[in-house]
């Protein structure tokens, strides 16, 4: 099987995957949208439109995973400015995916320490307040949180190619390396790319060679690539089809893998 990506949203492409996918992803692994005012959110019209639109995934990608398949999730929480409340505040999203992945059993919660990368809504930590008794303290980390989806019977023994010692670096639910030192502009938006490190990690841990990697939110294919280069199957939703030049770029044959990825227009 070769890895492939579909262009169109995701609510509506998920469901027309259970045919061919309907329990063959064995994991998936994505950071969608955050809802903090990128140029590539346009189409989310509020915060309970944002919501809908993140269950509908989870909703679709549960009905394409294995028994014991994993869903993970890298998200921040969210710095709201006094624009959108009436004042600055934090809102944290994990209350909002416990109610969404209700269906899930929550497997593993991962801190990513970014090694003290300062975020755009942290700005405010440089401003004069800081000595006035308002200091803010910048978020210099994201989540990782895995689902495992529930099954009958004993789950499957996977051959997974992780070492000893990842294994032993990885278990510490504090996770530390370095975010993408900076994102490109692609059709004038600002992107927000995750490091290849990211995905290695859940790959490896979670699945074995000739597996199905799923990310419904697949920006400039980092998961998929990454996927690929370790020997399973990369498959991709991105709804933006100006993205496909760059998919192209990222990932195009290389000496690592015969794997041709095939682009299929669902928009």
């Amino acid at each position: 099987m070769n890895s492939r990506v579909y262009f169109g949203d995701s609510r509506e492409v998920l469901p027309r995957l259970v045919d061919e996918f309907g329990e063959k992803i064995t994991l998936m692994v994505t950071s969608p949208p955050y809802y903090v005012g990128r140029g590539y959110e346009d189409y989310l019209i509020s915060w309970i439109d944002y919501w809908e639109m993140i269950e509908a995934v989870l909703d679709g990608v549960g009905s394409l995973m294995q028994p014991f398949g994993k869903i993970a999730v890298n998200y921040a929480d969210k710095y709201a400015n006094s624009k959108e409340f009436g004042r600055p505040l934090e809102i944290c999203y994990a209350s909002h995916y416990s109610q969404l992945m209700g269906e899930h059993d929550l497997w593993a919660r991962i801190i990513w320490d970014k090694v003290r990368v300062m975020i755009d809504g942290a700005r405010h930590t440089t401003q004069k307040s800081r000595f006035e008794g308002q200091m803010r303290v910048a978020p210099n980390w994201e989540y990782i949180f895995v689902w495992r989806k529930r099954g009958g019977g004993k789950p499957p023994k996977k051959e997974v190619d992780m070492t000893y010692e990842e294994w032993r670096e990885w278990v510490n639910g504090i996770w530390r390396f370095s975010s993408v030192p900076r994102n490109a502009k692609v059709a004038g938006t600002k992107l927000a790319i995750f490091p290849d490190e990211l995905p290695r990690r859940l790959i490896k841990m979670y699945t074995q060679p000739g597996d199905v990697v799923l990310d419904p939110f697949a920006g400039t294919g980092t998961s998929i690539k990454v996927a690929r280069a370790l020997g399973r199957v990369g498959i991709g939703i991105e709804k933006n089809v100006k993205m496909r030049p760059t998919l192209e770029v990222n990932l195009q044959p290389d000496m690592f893998t015969e794997d041709v990825v095939q682009f299929i227009d669902w928009s």
